[in-house]
């Protein structure tokens, strides 16, 4: 159970972070070049929510707020798995997890600590620009709608926006896919604020 909550923060920190620049994409049309640029330019905000994850037959949920400020994230995470007072800072570099009374600092460029302490491989380098409905290097599969991106493939991830929506005169994703062989995470985001 603790390495299952441990994931579910994860994978919640992952999404908070700002990405600092995005790769050019292949022009698919005016709209959706003007909707990349809004996003990229994207970097102070705050968003709140719920994160589902599935893995190997278990699954969990929590609730999320989280605030980022260019690489600095601050996330609050609870819900019924014991995470009520918990709090995750990502500044770039590490991962620090206060819960309980207790800290604990993971280093984010290791991915095979990750990996042992979660059991999952998620990819946390690539998961900032996908929160913001953006596609990281290398991505193919590309499909759009109304000048939104509603689908791609990355690093053996299938990642889709079901759902946007409109905040501030901003269109930003209200519901994430992810799904890499037995491992999905759904995020459903209630409030974005910029």
């Amino acid at each position: 159970m603790k390495c299952h909550a441990i994931a579910l923060l994860l994978c919640a920190v992952a999404f908070l972070s700002a990405c600092s620049s995005q790769p050019a994409l292949p022009p698919e049309s005016a709209d959706w070049s003007a909707q990349r640029n809004t996003l990229q330019a994207l970097t102070n905000y705050r968003a709140s929510g719920k994160i589902a994850l599935r893995s190997d037959g278990s699954s969990e949920t929590a609730s999320f707020d989280w605030r980022q400020q260019g690489t600095y994230t601050e996330l609050q995470v609870h819900g019924p798995l014991g995470l009520q007072a918990t709090q995750i800072v990502r500044d770039g570099a590490e991962l620090r997890i206060e819960r309980d009374g207790s800290t604990e600092i993971l280093d984010l460029n290791d991915t095979d600590t990750l990996r042992q302490r979660t059991g999952w491989e998620l990819p946390l380098d690539l998961l900032p620009a996908w929160l913001r409905g953006l596609p990281g290097p290398a991505a193919n599969d590309l499909r759009f709608e109304s000048g939104r991106l509603v689908h791609f493939s990355q690093s053996g991830w299938a990642v889709a926006y079901p759902a946007y929506g409109s905040f501030d005169g901003l269109h930003l994703p209200t519901r994430i896919e992810l799904q890499r062989a037995d491992t999905r995470a759904r995020l459903l985001i209630r409030r974005w604020e910029h």
